[in-house]
C-alpha cells in the first residue's frame, strides 16, 4: 500500500494499493486517441487574428474512469 498524502488531513489517512498489484483503476480514451488534439485559428483574413493579432488554440482530449475494484483503495476518516 502506498499514503497518498495529499488526501490525509490530521486525523484521516488513505491508502491506495499498487496498480501492479492490485488493477483497481480503468482509464479509457474516445477511439483510442491517447494524445490530446490541437486545434490552431492562425488565418490571417479571420477571427482575432485579422482585428486584433491574436492567434486562438482549442485543446480537446477526451477520456474517462472508473474505479474497477474497491478494494484497491481505502480511507480512514477518523473523528
Amino acid at each position: 500500500m502506498v499514503p497518498i498524502w495529499y488526501w490525509t488531513d490530521v486525523n484521516d489517512w488513505t491508502l491506495i494499493a499498487d496498480i501492479a498489484d492490485v488493477p483497481f483503476i480503468e482509464v479509457g480514451f474516445l477511439d483510442g486517441s491517447e494524445e490530446p488534439d490541437l486545434f490552431v485559428q492562425d488565418s490571417p483574413t479571420q477571427g482575432s487574428l485579422f482585428t486584433n493579432d491574436q492567434i486562438t488554440y482549442k485543446i480537446r482530449h477526451i477520456y474517462g474512469g472508473t474505479v474497477q475494484d474497491y478494494r484497491g483503495a481505502y480511507k480512514a476518516v477518523v473523528a
